[in-house]
């Protein structure tokens, strides 16, 4: 599964935003034990335990100029949900990069 959002403003000023974002998640959903790890300046892997299968998830996003990556491999018990995971990212996406999101492609 991957999914691009393109943005407007500092690859910087979407970093602040994206770690805004994780510490608010944390927080509303501790039962899927979200966490995230910056692995380069401008690159981050987010886990989350799906308890209904028991397992760990890793979601991968790259900022880059003008987009951020989101990328991840769905178990394909999952796939039937793709597009209900689209729309919750798309609404994560506009919440966290409020003023910021031009869209996603």
């Amino acid at each position: 599964m991957k999914r691009t959002y393109l943005f407007e403003g500092s690859m910087d000023e979407a970093r602040a935003r994206v770690d805004d974002a994780m510490a608010r998640q944390a927080g509303r959903f501790p039962r899927f034990r979200p966490r995230y790890d910056w692995i380069g300046p401008y690159r981050a892997r987010a886990t989350f335990h799906l308890p209904f299968l028991d397992r760990d998830h890793a979601v991968d996003l790259t900022i880059q100029r003008d987009r951020i990556l989101v990328q991840s491999r769905l178990p394909r018990l999952l796939n039937a949900f793709v597009p209900r995971i689209f729309a919750v990212l798309d609404r994560h996406a506009r919440a966290t990069l409020d003023g910021m999101l031009r869209g996603a492609i």
